[in-house]
């Protein structure tokens, strides 16, 4: 039952998490004024650290770990792919144009890393 909610939980900031990416984004590409915000600053962090706290939980109860299970060392190495690219495309790049790279970059690697969650498989998306 536990491990049932945790992943119900971690499916949810999953959701949360590219959600919120995805307005900061935008807002980047705008140069909006939110993105200087303290809540908009803070909870990304809170999220994602309740994020990886899930998936860490859901590891260690299924005894799933990267070494045995492909998909999941690609899947954690997309994670800091992930990182690097959301940081341009909302603070580092230096122009337009870097930004629209790296945050649509980063939606890719979130869909791919989703679709590894999903399939369990590096290569899910071939037919």
């Amino acid at each position: 039952m536990e491990y049932l909610f945790i992943k119900k939980l971690h499916m949810i900031l999953v959701i949360t998490s590219i959600s919120l990416f995805i307005l900061r984004f935008y807002w980047a590409l705008n140069q909006a004024d939110m993105l200087r915000h303290q809540l908009i600053r803070s909870l990304p962090h809170i999220i994602d650290t309740l994020l990886l706290s899930a998936g860490i939980y859901l590891m260690i109860s299924a005894k799933v770990w990267p070494t045995q299970h492909p998909w999941l060392g690609i899947k954690l190495i997309c994670l800091i792919v992930y990182i690097g690219l959301g940081t341009f495309a909302i603070k580092r790049g230096k122009t337009q144009g870097n930004k629209l790279i790296s945050g649509l970059g980063a939606i890719s690697v979130f869909a791919y890393m989703a679709g590894l969650a999903f399939f369990k498989s590096p290569l899910w998306f071939l037919p």
